[in-house]
C-alpha cells in the first residue's frame, strides 16, 4: 500500500483551502517569484534573408518563473504532486563538492498558463505585490502575442 499523501489538495473545482495555504506557505517562505529574460543572439530573419538588427523589443523576453528550493526531495514531490504541475531537478552548486552542504533540489513552474492558473488560487503574504506584478506581465504578455493593445491603465 504506498503512503497517505502528505497534502490532499486536487479537487476537481481546484485546490483545497488547506493545499492553498500550504502552497501559500511555500512560496511565501521557501520560494521565488521571479522574471527571467530570454536574450537573442541575432536578430528576426527577414523575408529577403537579412536579419533585422538587435534592439531591446526584439532582444529580450520576459518570462514569469515559480521556484522553491529545498534539501527535502519529497516535500518538492509533493509540492509538484498537488499543483499538478511543474518539474523538479538537483540543484548544482560550483562548491558543492567542496562543502558540507546537504544536496538540494529546485522545483520549477515557467508555463504561463499554469503560473497565472497556481497564482489565481494560492493568496500570499510577504510575495503579493511581486505575485500582482507577474500576473500582470502573464496579461500583457497574452496581449502582445495577440497583437491587441493595452487599454488598461493599471498595467
Amino acid at each position: 500500500m504506498p503512503p497517505e499523501p502528505l497534502i490532499r489538495g486536487i479537487e476537481p473545482d481546484g485546490l483545497s483551502e488547506y493545499a492553498r495555504g500550504w502552497i501559500s506557505a511555500l512560496i511565501d517562505g521557501e520560494g521565488c517569484i521571479g522574471v527571467v529574460w530570454h536574450r537573442r543572439t541575432r536578430g528576426k530573419l527577414r523575408k529577403n534573408g537579412t536579419r533585422a538588427p538587435i534592439n531591446f523589443l526584439n532582444y529580450s523576453r520576459p518570462s514569469v518563473r515559480i521556484s522553491v528550493s529545498n534539501t527535502n526531495l519529497e516535500l518538492l514531490k509533493e509540492l509538484q504532486r498537488v499543483t499538478g504541475v511543474g518539474t523538479i531537478h538537483e540543484k548544482k552548486s560550483k562548491k558543492h563538492s567542496q562543502s558540507n552542504r546537504k544536496d538540494s533540489w529546485m522545483y520549477q513552474c515557467s508555463h504561463h498558463d499554469q503560473i497565472e492558473h497556481l497564482l489565481l488560487q494560492v493568496p500570499l503574504i510577504a510575495k503579493e505585490p511581486v505575485r500582482e506584478l507577474a500576473l500582470k506581465l502573464i496579461n500583457l504578455k497574452k496581449l502582445y502575442n495577440k497583437g491587441g493593445h493595452n487599454t488598461d491603465p493599471e498595467v
